[in-house]
């Protein structure tokens, strides 16, 4: 019996199995979830970007997340973004990933804009809330 044979069979049986394995794994790494479609609204931005990064970033190639980016927004955003989805795909994800970044994640814009929803509000005259809230 030769175990010199039978070894070196079992080492490439086993380098072929670890292959197989990983690339059975890094298909299993897609998401599995997306997040909501983000139409530009500057308010909605923070909340989609961390679901994105949480759904997307740690699951997929570059590559790929140009793809789930493509399909993650739409509106203005997609919009904006459109003519960075025929770059270079690292590339593009990159670029378009900044310029959202850039529009729509501006601390102060988004504050501004919710000073300027909460100014925007009907001013509360109803004599029973009045009272309600006279008495706080």
């Amino acid at each position: 019996m030769n175990t010199g044979h039978m070894n070196n069979e079992s080492s490439m049986l086993a380098v072929a199995l670890d292959s197989l394995a990983d690339r059975l794994a890094s298909r299993d790494n897609l998401p599995r979830f997306l997040p909501d479609t983000f139409e530009g609204d500057i308010l909605q931005f923070p909340h989609w970007e961390k679901s994105f990064s949480a759904m997307v970033d740690g699951t997929c190639s570059l590559s790929q997340k140009l793809y789930y980016i493509s399909k993650c927004v739409g509106g203005s955003a997609w919009k904006a973004i459109e003519g960075y989805l025929s770059l270079n795909s690292e590339e593009g994800y990159i670029r378009a990933r900044d310029l959202l970044k850039k529009r729509y994640g501006d601390k102060y814009k988004v504050a501004r804009m919710c000073k300027q929803r909460i100014s925007d509000w009907p001013p509360i005259s109803t004599p029973r809330v009045c009272r309600f809230l006279g008495a706080l």
